[in-house]
């Protein structure tokens, strides 16, 4: 499957506040499309508190002593949308080709 369809997968388990579901296909969707870097890295590289504090309360929610039944997904699927559109931002920007080195040659042709 590509990575839109795990990501889609991702945000509509996130969105029916599934924190089993979503934990399980966050870690598939990473894994898909960030196989070169662990999860911890991509926060970091984010720069995102948010999406940080939101995998934390996921996190939390599934594995401290006394989880919190009523995770909200919401807020982390937000979170994952903005974090996967700047990265994909990224992306494009560095695969841009380079300017002409010598523009006024160009202009003088």
């Amino acid at each position: 499957e590509s990575e839109a369809a795990y990501f889609r997968q991702l945000i509509r388990n996130c969105e029916r506040n599934d924190a089993r579901s979503s934990y399980a296909a966050l870690l598939r969707w990473f894994n898909r499309s960030h196989s070169n870097q662990s999860v911890e890295e991509f926060i970091r590289r984010s720069g995102d508190t948010v999406l940080r504090t939101e995998i934390a309360t996921l996190g939390a929610v599934l594995y401290s002593p006394a989880p919190d039944s009523q995770w909200n997904g919401r807020a982390l699927a937000q979170s994952l949308r903005e974090a996967r559109g700047r990265a994909r931002r990224k992306i494009r920007e560095a695969s841009k080709p380079l300017p002409e080195l010598n523009p006024a040659r160009r202009e003088s042709e």
